[in-house]
């Protein structure tokens, strides 16, 4: 299915140091970056599902979201998105029943392992990972200037004596990073520079320096499963 934005806010193929495959959507516009999230999130969890429009468009989720908020105005060049509206929109795609929670920081890597599981590494190409995994979350990164940024999380991978690691799909350079957890302690996001290469379509920019570090501090999860057919 075709995009929406199919030469800028495009869709990318990324393969991580874990043999994972992700697809990684680029925001459309400046402060798109929760509408982008919720394309991924989407895409996720429906490319499994028989039946189902796998590809969302940017401008049917944009289009929801001024809906729920009650402003056709809204212009997301300008203005970030609530995360609260965000979730409503989550919940009217069909793709479960979403919640949004903003725990304590150091609570936060103990979720992100709760619902998006904890994938064993080494196990990849025996299925054993995909079969276990859950559903990607939505999170919040808020940079030290007290900007917002969404993120989405859709694996997280143990490595035996070195620690747990999630993977990050960031919708400004529509690539993969990788941040290190620990349950107990406050997880924190610094994209490096990322190293894939894009044959087709653009994105904003890298997302190294976006806002230096940045504190994941809410969480948007599936709380209810979808059906398989429904």
């Amino acid at each position: 299915m075709p995009d929406d934005q199919p030469y800028y806010g495009s869709w990318f193929l990324r393969v991580d140091r874990f043999a994972d495959v992700h697809v990684v959507a680029a925001q459309n516009k400046n402060q798109s970056c929760m509408l982008a999230s919720i394309k991924m999130i989407v895409f996720k969890v429906n490319k499994l599902r028989p039946g189902k429009a796998a590809l969302p468009t940017e401008s049917r989720i944009e289009a929801l979201y001024k809906q729920f908020e009650g402003n056709p105005n809204h212009d997301f060049d300008t203005t970030g998105s609530n995360r609260a509206i965000a979730t409503q929109v989550l919940n009217a795609l069909g793709i479960g029943n979403w919640a949004t929670e903003y725990p304590s920081t150091p609570a936060v890597p103990e979720k992100i392992m709760k619902y998006v599981g904890v994938d064993q590494f080494g196990l990849g190409l025996t299925g054993i990972n995909a079969a276990k995994r859950g559903y990607p979350v939505l999170l919040r990164c808020t940079w030290k200037s007290g900007r917002a940024h969404a993120i989405v999380c859709d694996t997280v991978t143990q490595i035996p004596l070195l620690g747990t690691y999630a993977t990050i799909c960031d919708p400004w350079d529509g690539d993969v990073h990788f941040e290190k957890m620990e349950k107990g302690k406050t997880m924190t996001y610094e994209p490096s520079e990322a190293i894939g290469i894009n044959f087709w379509g653009s994105t904003k920019a890298d997302a190294k320096g976006i806002g230096g570090v940045g504190t994941i501090d809410a969480i948007t999860y599936c709380q209810k499963a979808p059906g398989f057919w429904s």
